[in-house]
């Protein structure tokens, strides 16, 4: 290669979206500012990708083409990344760009949070809502929560877009406090990269000043993967949300394998049992038997338990006999911008305010 050509081998490589994602990653952190001395520069690259065996079975081949596909995306005007085979370039510009306009958004606060009830499977009260970031793109519609967040944390954008949700569902919901007898609490997910971003805790620790939010209305939560995957990192984070003050939920509880003895010696408050068993519960019965014993093991263990994903009046049924404490779902309310779901927490005090005075 040339003074200025690097060569990079990617192993292990499942689709060329990974491979996207790894160059998009390297293209980001060649594009910082460097500092020689007094002065400011600013560099660019150009990336050429030649995946096996589509194109090339031996080294020279690949080489070639990867060579061959970097120089068009020097044609293209430098900066970019180009696929030697024309149709997965065409993936690849479309994703940099959805990228920069993603970043873009976060920047300028294009972003909005709709909020999912949760639901009190005894008093049918809601005692919660989860913030659930949302963007309306103004090309694209409304993009798929899923894709977004997917290119958020491969690109490390899902620290500041998480920032974002957190700022602004604390004001939020601090605002909302009124509308519950018992404190409403606020749900916020947190994806492995931001639990183990040292801000974290700084983060929450300013949203919750600048809210005024109780910490104990505020609940963390982070799945059981990222738990297990990062176990040292994540004692030691879960001992700074303690001290904050905030509860913490074990999201998508039963698809991971964490043991009786982890699950007895973490500080969570709450275990979320995963929409894929709860969407079973009615036809499977190893489905059904799993949230039998999360919801047991929850009560053995002394921490409340939610399901989410509830869609059908079965399934609630199913839940509500076995005692599960809360549920959210669309059978019971969808995610919903700010307006609606005050909208109907005003309702709920206005119904219970009308049981009182009939009772009266």
């Amino acid at each position: 290669s040339a003074a200025d050509e690097f060569l990079l081998l990617f192993t292990d490589v499942a689709s060329p979206r990974d491979v996207v994602a790894a160059a998009s990653r390297i293209l980001g952190a060649i594009n910082q500012p460097w500092r020689l001395g007094d002065s400011r520069v600013l560099v660019s690259a150009s990336i050429g990708l030649a995946m096996y065996p589509v194109d090339g079975v031996d080294p020279s081949s690949l080489l070639e083409n990867a060579h061959t596909a970097m120089r068009r995306a020097k044609e293209g005007g430098g900066g970019g990344l180009h696929f030697y085979v024309a149709a997965l370039s065409s993936m690849a510009e479309a994703r940099l760009q959805l990228e920069a306009e993603l970043h873009a958004a976060i920047e300028d606060h294009q972003l909005t949070v709709h909020y999912q009830p949760q639901f009190d499977l005894q008093s049918s009260g809601i005692v919660g809502v989860e913030a659930l970031a949302r963007w309306a793109h103004p090309r694209l519609g409304h993009v798929d929560p899923t894709e977004f967040i997917r290119l958020a944390e491969e690109t490390g954008l899902i620290v500041p877009l998480g920032r974002q949700v957190l700022r602004t569902a604390t004001r939020q919901v601090a605002q909302w406090q009124c509308f519950s007898r018992d404190g409403l609490r606020l749900a916020v997910n947190v994806s492995a990269r931001q639990f183990l971003d040292p801000s974290l805790t700084t983060e929450i620790e300013a949203a919750l000043a600048e809210s005024g939010l109780d910490a104990a209305l505020l609940d963390i939560e982070v799945t059981e993967t990222a738990t297990l995957q990062h176990a040292r990192e994540a004692d030691a984070v879960l001992a700074r949300l303690r001290s904050v003050g905030v509860a913490v939920t074990l999201d998508d509880f039963g698809t991971g394998y964490s043991s009786l003895s982890q699950l007895r010696e973490l500080p969570i408050s709450r275990l979320k049992i995963d929409r894929s068993f709860v969407s079973e519960i009615e036809h499977n019965e190893s489905s059904a038997a799993i949230v039998r014993a999360v919801i047991d093991l929850a009560v053995a263990v002394g921490v409340g338990v939610v399901a989410e994903g509830v869609e059908t009046r079965e399934q609630l049924e199913f839940l509500r006999r076995l005692k599960c404490g809360e549920a959210q779902g669309y059978l019971l309310a969808r995610p919903m911008p700010a307006d609606a779901c005050e909208a109907l927490l005003r309702r709920g005090v206005q119904d219970r305010c009308g049981v009182a005075r009939r009772g009266g």
